[in-house]
């Protein structure tokens, strides 16, 4: 269930960007061409509104993408086998912790 969850938060945030990506270019435009407003805020929500866009949702991206990796991390430090699934749920071949190293193995 917490995956769906994850899955339709990551949808939504990119459906929100989109959204508010267009409709700041759109708003400018609008202004630009109806004369509403100042030249300057129309020029300014053209501009400087996908800056802020990319500024906002690009932060929750990274976000979301720190997560999946702290999660791959966890997995592999302990809990579940690391390796056996992948931050999707999957299952993935698995390697023995040794093996992926490219150190040689220490021996007492």
């Amino acid at each position: 269930m917490l995956r769906f969850i994850a899955s339709v938060y990551r949808a939504l945030i990119s459906l929100l960007a989109t959204a508010f990506l267009v409709g700041t270019i759109a708003g400018g435009a609008f202004m630009l061409s109806t004369g509403t407003g100042s030249t300057v805020a129309a020029v300014g929500l053209i501009v400087l509104g996908p800056l802020v866009v990319v500024l906002v949702f690009g932060t929750l991206a990274i976000l979301i993408q720190n997560n999946e990796l702290l999660h791959r991390i966890a997995d592999a430090q302990g809990g579940r086998k690391p390796g056996l699934f992948n931050s999707r749920g999957r299952k993935v071949q698995h390697l023995d912790a040794a093996e992926e190293r490219a150190e040689p193995r220490l021996r007492a």
